[in-house]
């Protein structure tokens, strides 16, 4: 899609409002140049003439328009303003759409923060190019024809000083225009990169801290602001040329008008009132050129930031799937599944078999990097095989209705994110109807009350950034609770009860057993003692599916997870010896 068809699209339904502004600024225009005209009826007819009978009509006409012109100039901005605001939200909503619906491959390849600055930057800067230097643009084009014209009828000499003047701006707006668009686009990314690096060191002020790597990150962060700072100013030596430029046509044009029509006047070739009139519209009319000029360079610097956005909206959505969820999920199957993200040359898993039938409580096993968190993104949607078909109830799982079959699961991932919100907030999420005492069932679960009973605003406690107040193991147990409150049809526990003391994780484990009974749960273990009672454990090595089995069945010869878990539990005696 052309970028003028891609503007086209984002103003649908607003071609009213647009109209109404270029109309306001059409009349705004037409007032202001009335204002200037009604001189001449006042010098030549009343004041030279001596018509002062004339006098209050043209005193009349004098403040009706510049009444009209004060009232067109508060209400187009106004409405323009409007528009802008509509076209932010549209942009932006477009980006959060794009970033929700494309592969997650795509979305991992640029830093959030770069994406927060398409957001709070390069949207506003969009919607005011469309909204507002736009319209302006072609309010002063028009303005500066009509004055042409009148000019042109009132002196063909100046005609072709107005004509040598357009001819100037337009070949400078059109050289400068190209050079400003390169260097524009490079301010905009070494000012990403900045910003970045400032959320990212912000972010990371703990770790920096404690490693006494200070000098590192400010080195970093003054050899990026190096980079930015050199390419401002280059920007910088560019609008000095550009001004260098414009300004000799803007002042050369003003006299060689108050030249000729001095000389025009003496010969009485034009009356006074005509000269003066004469002078205005042309420093009116130089005036809109330089403004033209101006938003021309201007459009080229932010043409840009419409590239940028735009790679990201034209990214390729995932499909959304068109068939209906069959009722219930009887099973999940995993058929000769390979998978390799695109930074990694090897596949993380390779031709996995594996069926996660309805009602019972599954376990993947394995050391780490073995695959195992990958199985729960390729369910979530959030990756697509490689090779290999994932069904539900024998149906492609692409072809279902991704919302329909999210709304079916929930997820405790390994690192939860919460909102700098109430614990209320980051528990419900958004879900319309929670029952106080399904919410107060689910705390007690989870043991999240008495987590809330400490609090002295209990669930409307503010928790910071990402729940960074709170403990690891206080963050999964939320997690938890805020996974159960929607009552899946599948659970899916990623690493969920790592951080938890072995006390806790028992209660807990016992609660979802009894509380799950009858429906499906994956678990993604490292600790295998929290699995031992699953119903199905698949022990996964190198990307494969290798041994699959109850606890006892593993537990029989030289298996995997038989060498795991004896592992495990050497490990735990060893260090319950090593306590004094």
């Amino acid at each position: 899609m052309k970028t003028s068809a891609w503007i086209l699209n984002l103003i649908k339904n607003m071609k009213g409002a647009f109209l109404l502004s270029f109309l306001l600024l059409m009349l705004e225009a037409g007032t202001n140049l009335a204002t200037t005209g009604l001189q001449k009826w006042l010098i030549d007819d009343v004041l030279i003439k001596g018509q002062y009978d004339q006098l209050f009509k043209v005193v009349s006409l004098f403040a009706a328009a510049f009444i009209s012109y004060a009232v067109l100039y508060t209400l187009s901005p106004y409405v323009m303003q409007r528009n802008e605001l509509i076209l932010i939200a549209r942009i932006q909503e477009k980006l959060l759409y794009t970033l929700q619906s494309i592969p997650f491959s795509e979305y991992r390849k640029k830093q959030t923060t770069k994406y927060v600055h398409y957001f709070n930057n390069d949207a506003l800067l969009i919607a005011d190019v469309l909204a507002a230097q736009i319209p302006k643009a072609i309010q002063s084009l028009v303005t500066a024809v009509s004055l042409t014209l009148i000019i042109g009828y009132i002196s063909p000499v100046l005609l072709v000083i107005v004509l040598w003047l357009s001819i100037s701006y337009y070949v400078a707006s059109k050289k400068m225009g190209l050079k400003t668009k390169v260097i524009s686009r490079e301010v905009q990314d070494r000012k990403t990169e900045l910003l970045v690096h400032i959320e990212e060191g912000i972010a990371s002020t703990r770790e920096v801290v404690a490693y006494h790597r200070r000098s590192w990150e400010s080195a970093i962060y003054n050899g990026l602001f190096e980079k930015y700072f050199k390419v401002v100013m280059q920007e910088g030596k560019l609008q000095n040329k550009i001004s260098f430029i414009s300004e000799p046509l803007k002042w050369g044009t003003n006299i060689a008008v108050i030249g000729y029509g001095a000389y025009a006047a003496m010969h009485e070739q034009i009356s006074l009132g005509v000269f003066v009139i004469m002078y205005q519209f042309s420093f009116q009319l130089v005036t809109n050129y330089q403004q033209l000029f101006d938003i021309v360079i201007q459009l080229y610097n932010r043409k840009a930031l419409f590239e940028r956005v735009r790679e990201v909206l034209d990214l390729e959505p995932e499909a959304e799937g068109q068939e209906a969820l069959p009722v219930p999920i009887d099973e999940v199957c995993f058929e000769q599944v390979t998978f390799t993200y695109e930074e990694d040359t090897k596949p993380v898993l390779r031709q996995v078999n594996l069926r996660i039938p309805r009602g019972r409580k599954v376990a993947l096993v394995g050391s780490s990097g073995s695959g195992k968190s990958t199985i729960a993104q390729l369910m979530l949607r959030l990756q697509v095989p490689d090779e290999g078909t994932i069904r539900v109830n024998q149906v492609e799982l692409d072809s279902i209705k991704r919302s329909e079959w999210l709304n079916r699961l929930s997820v405790v991932p390994q690192e939860p994110y919460f909102f700098p919100e109430t614990i209320r907030t980051n528990l419900i999420l958004g879900l319309s109807e929670v029952s106080d005492h399904h919410l107060q069932k689910v705390l007690e679960m989870t043991r999240v009350d008495d987590l809330i009973r400490d609090l002295p605003n209990g669930l409307d406690t503010v928790i910071g950034e990402r729940g960074m107040t709170l403990s690891g193991g206080q963050r999964q147990r939320l997690a938890i609770a805020r996974a159960l409150l929607k009552d899946p049809e599948i659970l899916i526990l990623d690493e969920a009860t790592s951080a938890l003391d072995t006390e806790t994780e028992y209660f807990i484990q016992k609660m979802l057993d009894l509380h799950r009974a009858g429906r499906t749960t994956i678990m993604i273990a490292h600790r295998l003692s929290t699995i031992v009672n699953a119903d199905i454990i698949y022990v996964m090595e190198n990307g494969r599916v290798v041994e699959q089995g109850t606890h006892d069945e593993l537990m029989k010869g030289n298996t995997v997870y038989k060498r795991l878990f004896t592992a495990q539990v050497m490990n735990n005696q060893n260090e319950m010896v090593s306590i004094p």
